[in-house]
């Protein structure tokens, strides 16, 4: 996988005649929302002023996944460049690394068994760049995408986002999966140019907080926060 928010109007409404109040009426802001179009889905969005924000420490990648295998053997192991990954239906997943120093170049290394999805993620490192292989725990099926998956609190939707502004050599972008049954399935998929997600976290179910990084030179960049509404 390559490179790949208000304006106020408000209304104020004085009684003019006898000996009515003429204290105003409350005043009623209306925030008007922009839009984000992520593959063919469109959601609203809202840049935020406030940054006090506390997102979520996410596992890092690491250049060996001994330890978090060590963390799940009872369900995962390795032997040399084979990953084994148990599923609760019988099937055993196996993922070889390709060590040849060729545009063939692939290294998978188990990172966590995502308890909020039921997913075993796994990173895969190719030769400039890296991207995720999600395994479902109960009947194996894969899916790829950008990022770890943060899990809406009613698990209904997980998101990714990566932000590769400078060097560009992954997907700089947001994902939004939304389950189906037992498995996840891919809604939406946006590369974006001029800024990227940085940090994720929900608020509830159906909006997101976007810590997001916007290009300024080649070299540079400024944060800034958007809400993102998914429904």
């Amino acid at each position: 996988m390559k490179k790949n928010i208000a304006l106020l109007s408000f209304t104020l409404l004085i009684g003019c005649s006898g000996n009515k109040d003429e204290t105003p009426k409350e005043q009623i802001a209306e925030v008007k929302l922009d839009t984000l179009v992520i593959g063919n889905s469109i959601y609203k969005t809202q840049d935020l002023a406030d940054t006090n924000y506390t997102f979520p420490d996410l596992i890092a990648p690491a250049d060996t996944d001994n330890v978090n295998i060590i963390n799940f053997k009872e369900h995962v192991s390795r032997s040399a460049d084979s990953l084994f990954l148990s599923c609760d239906n019988g099937k055993t997943i196996k993922l070889v690394n390709n060590r040849a120093q060729d545009d063939g170049y692939v290294l998978f290394n188990f990172m966590d068994l995502n308890k909020d999805i039921n997913y075993y993620v796994i990173t895969r490192l190719r030769v400039e760049s890296r991207d995720f292989i999600l395994v479902n725990k109960k009947n194996g099926e894969p899916l790829e995408t950008i990022a770890y998956p943060i899990a809406s609190p009613n698990n209904k939707y997980f998101v990714c986002g990566n932000c590769d502004l400078i060097a560009a050599f992954e997907t700089n972008g947001l994902a939004v999966y939304k389950k189906n049954k037992n498995n996840y399935e891919l809604a939406a998929l946006r590369e974006l140019a001029d800024w990227g997600p940085d940090k994720l976290m929900w608020k509830n179910d159906t909006t997101l907080i976007v810590r997001a990084l916007k290009k300024l030179t080649d070299e540079t960049t400024t944060p800034f926060y958007k809400a993102l509404y998914i429904k």
